[in-house]
Parts: C-alpha cells; sequence; structure tokens
C-alpha cells in the first residue's frame, strides 16, 4: 500500500466515522451497522500495512462494541 493511499483511506474512514458520531446517538449505533463493520475492516487494512489509522475511527469503534455489549 503507498502512502499516498494509505493517507487517502484514512481521511475516507475520518469523515465517514466522525459523520457516524454526529448523526447516531450509542443507541442508535446498530442502525450504522453496516458502515461501522467497513470502518473496521479498513482499520484492519491499515494496521496490516503498518499505517496508523485515525483516532476517529478507534473512538467509534469502541463506542459501538461498547453498545453491543
Amino acid at each position: 500500500m503507498t502512502l499516498e493511499f494509505a493517507v487517502a483511506m484514512n481521511d475516507v474512514v475520518r469523515v465517514l466515522a466522525e459523520e457516524i458520531h454526529e448523526w447516531y446517538t450509542d443507541d442508535e449505533l446498530p442502525a450504522a451497522a453496516k458502515a461501522i463493520s467497513r470502518i473496521e475492516r479498513a482499520v484492519a487494512v491499515l494496521q496490516e500495512a503498518k499505517h496508523e489509522p485515525c483516532p476517529e475511527a478507534f473512538t467509534l469503534l469502541k463506542r459501538y462494541k461498547r453498545q453491543l455489549n
């Protein structure tokens, strides 16, 4: 994965995570499950490629997993 691609992918993940955070309360997060699962996969790909995913993605994933439990 090139650095340029990783940066672009991270930007998309960040914007999507911010939008979900803004529009969904904790109780509504399951409605965004499909988008959140794609963020989770993108974070895994970034980590596998040794690129640091954006903090917004980690925050959203923590909120979502906490809501599921």
